[in-house]
């Protein structure tokens, strides 16, 4: 393929600006001006001429931190985001109940109970729609879910002859109860593994009909790679699925994936055994967690929730658990993915990676920071220092900016989504959605990284960065994040020809209009997999 008239910002520091490519294969072999392409081609007649009619054309967008089979899975399920009441919650939940066999668990949900004031659901308020099938419905941040009483039944924490609940507290996690003690049917953190653990996992072709559904959402976004995190618990089944699929030559997005740190000596194995050099699909990585969410208070902090008196957040696992788990995967040279959203959480965190670095010695390691969202100042120079990328969401920014002054107070937000204050400092700064929490639409993460509006406020403007540079966060330093700038992030000579056409140079537009921007077309490895209005 020869492109020619584009409007193209390739990302590429030393030849950001260019008119043409000529794309050979899955790979880019030359990038220029109209006429240099046509004088060195023009008697080639093997090539296709695909004429961009000055439409503006990126690398192929990258999201950094996706939950790419359960967004897919949410899609196919209870949708629950923009229920307003709690009335309107409730019928939702019985609509979709009378729609499903008696028995089939119903779960997905992502619920927003600022919604209708923060008050959090009950299962009293859905026992009686729900008698035949139970349900596990996640808060929209993953971090609390609802049960309802036949769900905490299969879980073996209700006695249904005697009418009673045998659920004791949990380390890192919280069983909300109400004033006699008994659970509400809310469950926090680690918690969550009580009626998770029960649930069956999707079979084979539930996730096909999941991954088609994630693929088809994100390819019409512009989304090209994904960096994938599997679920805590879940023995790295999703790695499994993602290498038959690939087997089968059905993958149309190229996937990064992290398991969990649980698995390190499993994945450590594997790396053994086996090349891991598939354009499709890749590994390496380990998530854990630190700690838990703003929204549902589990996120660590130094100081108390300022509605929460006395209460600073939870630990997930120990400091000591971590830095033992984050050694030994570091023995074994895996990169490390780590969630941690409160001060207190990214400090300690930081503490770890201090801790390992000086017994393993320096290398090129690009541990990574999830969320990074409440950072002390004094720890900003720390990432830089320690080599941690910030691996940031900025959409979160419109949800959680909500709530922030009234569960931090207004003079602990300096530091919150600190976008300027980390890339001036030098930091890898890599974006992505956490979908199924926000939306795998990088024109809404790059919106939100510039304008930071939430409730058509600025939120702290002092941390706005460039248009450009939220592009960077979704492309090179996206790639740089995994060790994958050699291939893929910008539009260069060699490497893999990926790239986005927008109906418009969103460089020069009023930031404010990002969102009016239309994805014409999207091109992985050279081929055309989503064009507009086919």
């Amino acid at each position: 393929m020869i492109v020619f008239n584009g409007d193209i910002w390739t990302g590429d520091e030393e030849n950001s600006s260019a008119q043409a490519m000529v794309i050979e294969g899955d790979k880019i072999l030359f990038v220029g001006k109209n006429e240099e392409v046509m004088e060195l081609y023009k008697d080639n007649t093997d090539f296709k001429i695909f004429d961009a009619q000055n439409m503006f054309i990126t690398p192929g967008f990258i999201d950094s931190h996706i939950h790419f089979l359960m967004g897919g899975e949410r899609l196919n399920s209870i949708l629950l985001k923009d229920a307003k009441t709690k009335d309107e919650f409730i019928n939702r939940i019985e609509k979709h109940a009378k729609s499903l066999p008696k028995g089939n668990w119903i779960t997905g949900g992502d619920w927003d109970n600022i919604n209708w004031g923060g008050e959090l659901p009950e299962r009293s308020w859905i026992d009686h729609v729900t008698p035949y099938n139970p349900v596990w419905i996640s808060r929209y941040d993953g971090h609390s879910c609802l049960a309802n009483t036949l769900a905490m039944k299969i879980a073996g924490i209700y006695d249904d002859e005697n009418n009673k609940f045998s659920a004791d507290d949990v380390e890192g996690g919280t069983i909300v109860r109400d004033n006699n003690g008994l659970p509400t049917g809310i469950f926090k953190e680690n918690a969550l593994k009580i009626v998770f653990s029960k649930i069956p996992f999707p079979s084979f072709n539930e996730n096909k009909l999941n991954i088609e559904s994630s693929m088809n959402y994100v390819i019409k976004h512009g989304v090209t790679s994904i960096h994938h995190m599997t679920e805590e618990g879940d023995d790295a089944r999703d790695l499994e699925f993602y290498e038959s699929y690939e087997k089968e030559g059905k993958l149309r997005t190229r996937i990064y994936a992290a398991v969990p740190i649980e698995n390190r000596h499993k994945l450590a194995e594997k790396l053994k055994s086996q090349e891991n050099n598939s354009k499709m699909l890749r590994y390496g990585g380990l998530k854990g967690y630190i700690d838990g969410s703003i929204g549902s208070h589990t996120a660590a902090f130094f100081e108390d929730y300022k509605d929460c008196s006395g209460h600073k957040g939870t630990f997930v696992h120990s400091g000591e658990d971590l830095f033992n788990w984050i050694k030994e995967a570091d023995d074994f040279s895996l990169q490390i993915f780590i969630h941690a959203i409160g001060d207190r959480g990214i400090n300690e965190i930081l503490n770890i990676f201090e801790k390992v670095i000086e017994v393993n010695g320096p290398k090129d390691r690009r541990w990574r920071i999830e969320h990074s969202q409440h950072i002390k100042p004094c720890d900003i120079k720390r990432f830089k220092d320690l080599g941690v990328v910030a691996s940031v969401q900025p959409y979160h920014l419109i949800d959680d900016g909500r709530f922030l002054k009234d569960y931090l107070g207004e003079d602990r937000l300096k530091g919150t989504y600190a976008l300027r204050s980390l890339i001036d400092a030098g930091v890898i700064v890599a974006f992505g959605s956490d979908w199924f929490v926000a939306p795998p639409e990088p024109l809404k993460t790059i919106h939100a990284a510039v304008n930071r509006l939430v409730d058509g406020q600025v939120f702290m403007p002092e941390e706005r960065i460039t248009v450009e540079e939220a592009l960077l966060g979704c492309t090179l330093w996206a790639a740089k994040s995994v060790h994958e700038e050699e291939i893929k992030g910008s539009l260069k000579k060699g490497k893999l020809a990926d790239f986005v056409v927008l109906d418009r140079n969103i460089l020069k537009i009023n930031p404010l209009n990002i969102l009016e921007t239309n994805i014409m077309m999207t091109v992985m490895g050279g081929q055309i997999i989503y064009k507009k209005d086919d």
